[in-house]
């Protein structure tokens, strides 16, 4: 007769888990890793949300980005963004400020106040943005010309209440 080969594995027992009293502590201390990170991003999205300036968007984009102007000339004057960043940051203001596609050397319309600063501010803010090393620095004129350039191209009401910003 042939002996039935599960018959063979019947009397074989299966051990029971060992008993593990690392598992609650370890699974303790990731939880609590984990909320400390939570509670660190969170604290991150607080302090940056509360660094930014805000912008009404009801506002006029000329007039949003002259509130814009404000802070980032206190940014650059404190120091807490360096030369070229600002150089980036101020063309982008000027262009949609203005409600430019993009800044080439032709003076825009807001600009005609001022036609003779329009293209060698626009070039010194080029060089800055895209040369290999910071030999042209930011001038606070380029801060004021910008301001000029912005208050021609916003409606005439918030234009003079925009003048403290």
């Amino acid at each position: 007769m042939k002996e039935d080969p599960l018959a063979a594995l019947a009397d074989i027992e299966i051990l029971a888990p060992p008993e593990s009293s690392t598992s609650l502590p370890m699974a303790l201390i990731v939880l609590l890793i984990g909320i400390i990170v939570i509670a660190w991003l969170v604290a991150r999205l607080i302090a940056r949300r509360s660094r930014s300036t805000h912008i009404d968007v009801a506002l006029p984009a000329s007039t949003a980005a002259l509130q814009r102007l404000a802070a980032l000339r206190a940014d650059w004057e404190r120091g807490e963004v360096n030369d070229r960043e600002t150089a980036y940051r101020l063309c982008a203001l000027l262009r949609i400020g203005l409600k430019l596609p993009e800044l080439d050397p032709r003076t825009p319309p807001p600009a005609l106040s001022h036609i003779e600063a329009w293209a060698p501010t626009l070039h010194s803010l080029q060089k800055l943005r895209y040369a290999r090393d910071e030999n042209t620095p930011l001038c606070a004129q380029d801060f004021e010309l910008a301001r000029v350039w912005l208050m021609d191209s916003a409606p005439p009401n918030i234009a003079r209440s925009a003048e403290g910003v």
